[in-house]
């Protein structure tokens, strides 16, 4: 089973995404600038920086993350783009389709929300950190939309799962999408028969 897990920052993507994995007993795949620069040997930073005048590590990351995919047939992929990388907007700018997964859920919570929680986590002030969390929220809209023609804010008609992250822990997130993977697992079970 394959299961992409996709959000804005702040929502506990990869906390989530990690708690699924595990719970199904599934690789975990979340690649990122992070991983990319260790690969190329080049500091994070430079990479976050050139970012902004070429598309060459966005489509990287993308090609990198999808070869993993590809590698195992039962995955939890957590990441921005996840529930969209077997569009073929994507396949056609990276040059490789996604396989198709099982299960796409999209994870939110309000904008107040998210900024509490990377205040918290990064020890930042709200204010700062609620102005920063906007910043990229539009940051990454213009980018995924000049990239592949993607509007992440229109993200039902990618997904079968929407969960609002707010009043439920991280925990309690993760056992709402297990349920419903197994669902779609029993009835492909069924639909074989």
């Amino acid at each position: 089973m394959r299961i992409a897990i996709s959000s804005l920052s702040g929502c506990g993507n990869t906390t989530v995404s990690r708690l699924v994995a595990e719970r199904l007993g599934l690789q975990f795949i979340n690649y990122t600038f992070r991983n990319l620069a260790i690969d190329l040997k080049m500091p994070f930073e430079k990479i976050q920086a050139e970012s902004k005048a070429t598309p060459k590590y966005d489509y990287d990351v993308d090609r990198r993350q999808v070869a993993l995919i590809e590698k195992t047939k039962d995955c939890v992929v957590g990441s921005r783009l996840s529930v969209w990388l077997d569009d073929e907007r994507i396949r056609n700018k990276i040059g490789v389709q996604a396989p198709a997964f099982d299960l796409k859920v999209w994870i939110y919570a309000p904008l107040n929300e998210r900024a509490k929680r990377i205040s918290k986590r990064e020890g930042k002030t709200f204010a700062r950190v609620l102005e920063d969390t906007l910043f990229r929220d539009e940051e990454n809209e213009q980018r995924y939309l000049s990239l592949y023609g993607i509007n992440v804010a229109r993200f039902a008609r990618a997904v079968d799962l929407t969960v609002n992250t707010e009043r439920f822990t991280a925990e309690q997130v993760a056992e709402l999408i297990i349920a419903c993977a197994k669902k779609v697992k029993a009835a492909r079970k069924t639909k074989k028969k």
